[in-house]
């Protein structure tokens, strides 16, 4: 394998995709690594779609017009454009210029329209890619409603364990009588109990 297509590999820009909106008509940009080692780059509007080729040699060219450093940085900036948003497309007769990021900064593409076999591979591409991500996202938000579930019972368990605690305690120290010490009243345990009058007791006669 070559450093070109290692690159690639680890660019992070595979699969990637986000709806642009232009003069109230969407576009849907896409990024993909073909098994040929180069990169394609398209914007569909359900109907017509434009597209450019990208091999080591023709990013070679675009990184020298557009004054990148590296293939790194390019891909860099492709990857944050399409994941932020951060893109603009404007059309032009059978042209299309994708413009990834703004200011000084950004870079323009030209993609050009697809031939029938194209569109058909790529339509086709595009739409097994974005349903099998809804099914990723359908297993990941089951999974997560399940794990919410899991802590709502464990968290009314801990709350009945916690009140049978704190119950317990209170109800053996209420029932438990209270002890009267010697000498005081049962009745008014403030007072002391009065001696029974045992009369006047006279001397011996």
């Amino acid at each position: 394998m070559t450093n070109f297509a290692v690159t690639l590999k680890e660019s992070g820009v595979d699969n990637l995709h986000k709806m642009v909106c232009k003069d109230d008509k969407k576009y849907l940009c896409f990024s993909k690594i073909n098994d040929k080692k180069t990169l394609t780059i398209i914007a569909f509007d359900g109907i017509e779609m434009w597209l450019d080729e990208h091999d080591e040699d023709s990013l070679e060219a675009l990184k020298d017009i557009n004054g990148i450093k590296s293939s790194d940085a390019f891909f860099l900036n492709l990857r944050k454009s399409i994941t932020s948003g951060n893109l603009t497309i404007s059309k032009v007769g059978a042209k299309v210029t994708l413009s990834l990021g703004s200011g000084d900064s950004s870079i323009d593409l030209d993609l050009y329209e697809a031939k029938a076999a194209e569109k058909k591979t790529w339509t086709q591409a595009i739409l097994f890619r974005l349903a099998e991500q809804c099914e990723t996202f359908e297993s990941d938000l089951s999974k997560a409603k399940q794990q919410i579930d899991n802590l709502k019972v464990q968290r009314q368990c801990n709350s009945g364990i916690n009140a049978l605690m704190d119950f317990g305690p209170k109800a053996s120290s209420s029932n438990k009588p209270k002890q009267t010490k010697h000498g005081m009243s049962a009745i008014n345990p403030s007072s002391r109990k009065r001696k029974a009058a045992s009369g006047v007791v006279f001397g011996d006669n």
